[in-house]
């Protein structure tokens, strides 16, 4: 079935699980992260929020939206892209029972995992949640992990968010510093950013 981002499908089909129970399967998937951290609003004033601040300050981490990321990732691809997705992910979460993860088996994919965890349980708070792990792509490893999931990883899952907000304090902070400082020194870069 088509969704709302042009480059992803859901799939509709049956198949068993280990207690040779039939079931319904929808198998859909994400173009990567659905969450970013951020600094609250108060904190985004380059003119009146010092860089020192941003150490300290809190963060959130919230759903990718088409002003999130703009810098990074054109907004016309974030808000038909990520939000779609996000969208497509809680829609079928809503009638779902359970969901099984099959994002790469490692850190970020723990992580991502655990983002389409909080979308799914954001449209469902009773839905189940299972992990499949794999190495390959071949037919015996996706008959094992379909029959033999496992939990989520939360742990390297915080891992991913704990260097996130070490990346977003650091960099904003720093960016800021740079920007704001070589701007006093040469008027050529007043409109410019010095990224760190």
């Amino acid at each position: 079935r088509p969704t709302k981002n042009k480059y992803i499908k859901n799939y509709d089909f049956s198949c068993t699980l280990n207690d040779s129970r039939a079931v319904q399967v929808t198998m859909t998937s994400v173009i990567g992260h659905l969450m970013v951290y951020d600094f609250p609003p108060e904190y985004q004033n380059w003119q009146q929020v010092s860089p020192l601040t941003l150490f300290d300050a809190p963060t959130e981490k919230q759903v990718i939206r088409n002003t999130s990321m703009d810098k990074v990732i054109p907004t016309s691809f974030v808000q038909k892209g990520i939000e779609a997705v996000r969208d497509n992910i809680a829609k079928e979460a809503r009638n779902a029972e359970q969901i099984m993860i099959w994002t790469d088996c490692d850190r970020e994919g723990e992580n991502i995992g655990s983002e389409i965890v909080d979308v799914c349980r954001g449209a469902n708070s009773r839905i189940k949640v299972s992990r499949a792990k794999f190495s390959a792509i071949i037919s015996q490893q996706i008959r094992h992990a379909w029959h033999s999931p496992v939990d989520l990883d939360y742990r390297q899952s915080n891992a991913v968010d704990a260097r996130a907000e070490l990346d977003l304090r650091i960099g904003a902070a720093f960016t800021r510093f740079q920007t704001l400082g070589l701007r006093t020194l040469f008027s050529e870069l007043n409109n410019k950013v010095i990224s760190y």
